[in-house]
């Protein structure tokens, strides 16, 4: 089965609200299941205007066990930056940053 990807430009204060309006749409955060697929994800953020992109992996259960919101499922997949994750400020909630091109963890509220 092939995935279709959504990108909003609008910015959401929470993990939460982002899955909210990707419900809207019949649709949920990204699962980026290898590299290929995380590089289409990062290629289409090239071209936006802005520092990064929220995905669905989380690690508010147990720290450092990573697992997508929606399906409770592992991730098996991380490109983290270096020094990531660092879990700074309790950052539970996990996505991409532009300029590095490479994963990190985020707060779940910002």
């Amino acid at each position: 089965l092939g995935k279709t990807y959504y990108i909003s430009k609008n910015n959401y204060s929470t993990a939460a609200d982002a899955e909210a309006m990707c419900t809207t749409l019949c649709a949920h955060l990204a699962e980026i299941d290898d590299k290929s697929e995380g590089d289409r994800v990062i290629a289409m953020m090239a071209r936006l205007d802005t520092f990064g992109l929220l995905i669905g992996g989380k690690d508010n259960i147990k720290e450092g066990h990573w697992v997508y919101d929606r399906t409770g499922k592992s991730v098996k997949y991380f490109d983290w930056c270096t020094g990531e994750p660092n879990n700074y400020d309790d950052e539970d909630c996990m996505g991409y940053e532009k300029h590095r091109s490479c994963m990190l963890d985020f707060p779940c509220l910002y």
